[in-house]
């Protein structure tokens, strides 16, 4: 199978160098010698059956470990006429940013890290919650409506409150609001 779930092409058991096989499957060649240490069957000269090693790879490679091409690239690097499935190494996969999303994780890792961030700041907020470290959103609005009532009243009622005691620190007298005539301004 290959990495996106569909079967790998047959093969024509083609002989290739490790350099030609890390260009097929997108890997570097120290890589593939990696791999070949690890156990990728090689032939007696060197050479790898591209077959036998697709098939290897496929069997003792974790798909979420893999970096590069999908295993079904035959072909060389993409072109044109590419399979829809062949994607170069990096490039963009889709996801809950989009395919072109600017800032997305472009890789596996990335998309992993940011899910486990993303758990993380969910757990911290439901054990704040439990904690009784935070207020239902209702709650803040109502507190902070009757504060904004609270300073509009009192900066409202601050000339009324404060006139009186102006014009008597500075000499003035003020109007006699109850009608009668007693001689001030």
């Amino acid at each position: 199978m290959h990495d996106d779930g569909k079967p790998l092409p047959e093969l024509d058991n083609e002989v290739v160098s490790k350099s030609e096989l890390a260009r097929r499957l997108g890997l570097s060649r120290g890589r593939v010698s990696q791999l070949v240490q690890d156990g990728m069957p090689t032939r007696d000269d060197g050479k790898l059956d591209e077959a036998e090693a697709r098939a290897w790879y496929e069997a003792n490679i974790d798909p979420s470990r893999r970096r590069g091409r999908p295993v079904a690239s035959v072909s060389g690097p993409a072109g044109p006429d590419a399979p829809a499935t062949e994607m170069a190494p990096g490039a963009p996969r889709n996801g809950p940013y989009g395919a072109s999303h600017e800032g997305a994780p472009t890789d596996l890792t990335a998309w992993r890290t940011e899910h486990e961030r993303l758990k993380a700041e969910e757990r911290a907020m439901r054990l704040a919650r439990e904690r009784g470290e935070t207020l239902p959103k209702a709650d803040v609005a109502r507190l902070f409506g009757d504060l904004g009532r609270h300073h509009r009243d009192t900066w409202s009622q601050f000339p009324t409150r404060v006139a009186p005691l102006l014009a008597a620190e500075f000499g003035f007298m003020t109007e006699n609001r109850g009608g009668a005539d007693n001689g001030t301004v």
